[in-house]
């Protein structure tokens, strides 16, 4: 360090810098000695980095930038795998194409019926427009992604403009507002925020409630903002996971665990970050710890959606200690316990759930599922009927029910309770598949296929697909079961399986 490198702060005088503030909203000196994190810093103390530890971070910074590479390189690769597997198919075609473009004019017509239904397809349109379709999606994550870059370029120079307009409006305020007026102002702001928020928009909000902790720090607008943060990350999560989807339909991505992995991985950071700025708030007193046990709630929520099961038990047990009267946060843990396969451990947290909130509906269904896990069937159908003794318009309950009973060779209840499922939700495709299921054990085959394609109707599920083809294979009609199997097989459903079934051909 250079040996003149002191403070230049009023009553600092002299002290030796410790390292730099990292804080983008933080307007001041980005170099600190000790009395600056007391006095300058005092809001921010985990961003004031010291020397010793921005070196170790550099090297991480510089790991976590190669991993990028890598996994850019990996998309690169498989997207190139994707793109040379359609130029060859699309190059084939056009061989064949100008073969028989040549027989056309040879007269050769015994040649040209052999390829009658190549053209039957190229006809149809089907393959051209798939193509299409796939080109049009891509030239759209290719813009997003350009727009994307475009939106992180400008960032630094915004960042920089933002830092020195917010050190001249704070100066501003500093000198021709009183503290009753700062507060004043916090609470108007805050006021406008949650308006916005109630309305659903959660960008306008999260505008005021940053302009509100400019006035105050007060615990309010805090919480607020984590709230809208926690709900803007799952929406992005649900619009990629969404965009994925889309690839995969369109055969673009063929494995697409990878790609769900780097959005999931990106996801997990902004939680995990979100996590260590709420400690760190309460650990500063900025924030009172009993007002926060939603904010836990939410958090676990979001990494459950995320798949990340232990995490979200953490801040579930958090949200618990904070609020031991929490049947949400109770119900919750036990369906990322249930996820982990521990269905003893989440039927105790649904008791605990059930006991703190006695009509909790939701907690009894629940209850019942992790009880069928175990098998423990009877048991299961004691807890369903509850929830629906408690909300007799509860669907889930009614087919969950029905499940159960099969379990137990009653197919002619069970029956009784989809029929309740899809009378109270007409479009539960599940319902209708189970019900399909049931008429299949007792022989009903050409009525569980008329339910088969009314789930088919609601949604082209590869399993629905699948069970199709098992009740037309037992009526005897094999070339339709053929047919279903192949179905079920291009949409997704296990190859071993379907090779299994087609064994029997």
């Amino acid at each position: 360090m250079d040996e003149d490198y002191k403070c230049r702060y009023e009553t600092h005088e002299n002290e030796p810098i410790m390292g730099f503030c990292v804080n983008q909203n933080c307007s001041k000196a980005s170099q600190f000695c000790f009395k600056c994190i007391l006095n300058i810093h005092q809001d921010h103390p985990n961003d004031c980095i010291r020397f010793n530890q921005l070196t170790l971070l550099l090297n991480k910074y510089i790991q976590d930038r190669n991993e990028l590479i890598t996994n850019y390189q990996d998309i690169q690769n498989q997207f190139k795998l994707e793109f040379e597997k359609n130029y060859k198919r699309i190059e084939s075609d056009i061989k064949i194409l100008k073969e028989m473009e040549q027989l056309m004019k040879n007269q050769s017509y015994i040649r040209v019926k052999e390829q009658i239904p190549f053209i039957k397809e190229c006809y149809s349109k089907k393959k051209i427009d798939q193509h299409r379709s796939i080109i049009i999606e891509l030239q759209k994550n290719v813009q997003a992604f350009k727009d994307l870059n475009q939106e992180k370029e400008k960032q630094p120079k915004i960042q920089e403009i933002k830092v020195l307009e917010n050190q001249k409006k704070q100066d501003i305020l500093n000198q021709q507002l009183t503290q009753e007026q700062m507060k004043q102002k916090a609470q108007e702001s805050y006021n406008k925020g949650k308006q916005l928020y109630i309305s659903g928009q959660l960008q306008e909000a999260l505008a005021f409630f940053e302009e509100s902790l400019k006035y105050d720090n007060n615990q309010h607008a805090w919480h607020q903002r984590i709230q809208i943060v926690i709900k803007m990350q799952q929406y992005v999560m649900m619009k990629l996971l969404g965009q994925i989807q889309i690839l995969v339909q369109l055969s673009i991505i063929k494995e697409m665990h990878q790609r769900i992995q780097i959005v999931i991985k990106m996801q997990q950071y902004v939680m995990m970050k979100l996590l260590s700025q709420i400690q760190i708030l309460v650990k500063l007193s900025i924030i009172k710890v009993n007002k926060f046990s939603d904010i836990y709630f939410n958090l676990g929520n979001a990494l459950k959606n995320l798949n990340r099961y232990q995490d979200a038990i953490i801040c579930y047990d958090e949200a618990i200690k904070l609020n031991p009267n929490f049947s949400e946060a109770f119900n919750n843990k036990g369906n990322a316990l249930k996820n982990l396969n521990r269905y003893q451990d989440a039927i105790i947290c649904y008791d605990e759930a059930i006991k703190l909130n006695p009509n909790f509906s939701e907690a009894f269904n629940n209850k019942g599922n992790a009880l069928k896990n175990l098998n423990r069937y009877q048991d299961a159908i004691i807890c369903y009927d509850e929830a629906i003794k408690l909300n007799p318009n509860f669907s889930e309950a009614f087919n969950n029910k029905g499940n159960a009973l099969k379990n137990l060779n009653r197919y002619q209840d069970a029956i009784i309770c989809y029929d309740e499922a899809i009378k109270l939700n007409p479009n539960y495709s599940e319902a209708f598949n189970n019900k399909g299921n049931a008429l299949k054990n007792l022989n009903r085959y050409q009525d569980a296929i008329i339910c088969y394609d009314q789930a088919l109707s609601i949604v082209q599920k590869p399993l629905y697909m699948k069970n199709k083809g098992d009740a037309l294979f037992a009526l005897g009609n094999k070339e339709e079961s053929k047919k279903w199997y192949m179905n079920a097989l291009n949409a997704g459903f296990n190859k071993q399986q379907i090779q299994k079934e087609l064994k029997k051909f």
